[in-house]
């Protein structure tokens, strides 16, 4: 597993990659605060995740315990995100992260191609 992270200041644009067996939760939470206390990322930042090369997927619990751990930093989170896929399985799985994540407040989509992803994250709202 590796996660691979990009921070376009000037678009204010947070790339992450994983590639790889998918992270686990305790992986992902720690990913994410080590991010959020190294470059002060906040809600101003949009979130492109590209799962394209992830092996595996969240289970139910990890995906709403995720969503749980981003609620309870919102301040420090990006607002907007969008997932990038290229199977069936994590287009599911992340459409069901997607529905818990704007329950929490979040904008979020899962998109197939990347393109059309970044297209949604940089118009403006």
């Amino acid at each position: 597993m590796a996660i691979e992270w990009e921070l376009d200041e000037a678009r204010r644009l947070l790339t992450v990659k994983v590639k790889g067996s998918f992270p686990s939760l305790e992986e992902n939470i720690e990913f994410l605060g080590d991010l959020i206390d190294r470059e002060k990322i906040g809600p101003g930042v949009r979130a492109l995740v590209d799962l394209t090369d992830a092996e595996g997927a969240p289970g139910f619990d990890d995906a709403r315990m995720f969503i749980a751990s981003l609620r309870r930093r919102k301040e420090d989170v990006p607002a907007k995100r969008a997932y990038v896929v290229s199977t069936d399985l994590h287009y599911g799985v992340q459409n069901m992260t997607v529905v818990m994540a704007e329950q929490a407040g979040f904008r979020a989509r899962v998109f197939r191609d990347r393109e059309e992803a970044l297209q949604w994250l940089l118009q403006d709202d």
